[in-house]
């Protein structure tokens, strides 16, 4: 791939500010038209189920053939106060990414959580399931 197409990609995902979740699965499906076979790594803040949600139904119904969602959270997602929880998209993961997160996911949510009530999802979208 040329370098200036590699430009234009990242400069096509690249937020200027906050994106809404219908956005993001825009960007993500042009970027994905331009260059089928790129890996793409998508990360959003999760302060509202309806966001993330709105994301992963948007994606299922693109013609991405494999989406993989890993999500994390320390204690239930609020609108007020800090960060608790974060969600990853992972368009063409790399073929370890699925079987090294799901080793990892669990004992990380339990331990950043203070009191073992982390949360964690990984889920794919579309294709490996």
């Amino acid at each position: 791939m040329k370098s200036d197409r590699l430009l234009s990609l990242l400069l096509l995902l690249q937020g200027h500010g906050r994106l809404s979740a219908r956005q993001l699965a825009e960007r993500l499906e042009v970027a994905h038209r331009k260059w089928a076979s790129g890996i793409y790594l998508a990360w959003y803040p999760i302060k509202d189920r309806k966001p993330p949600e709105m994301l992963a139904r948007r994606l299922r119904k693109s013609v991405v053939a494999k989406i993989l969602r890993v999500e994390f959270s320390v204690a239930a997602p609020r609108d007020d106060g800090p960060l608790r929880a974060c969600g990853l998209i992972a368009i063409n993961p790399p073929w370890a990414l699925e079987r090294e997160v799901q080793i990892m996911l669990p004992e990380l949510a339990a331990i950043l959580s203070g009191n073992g009530c982390g949360t964690h999802r990984l889920d794919w979208l579309a294709g490996e399931a």
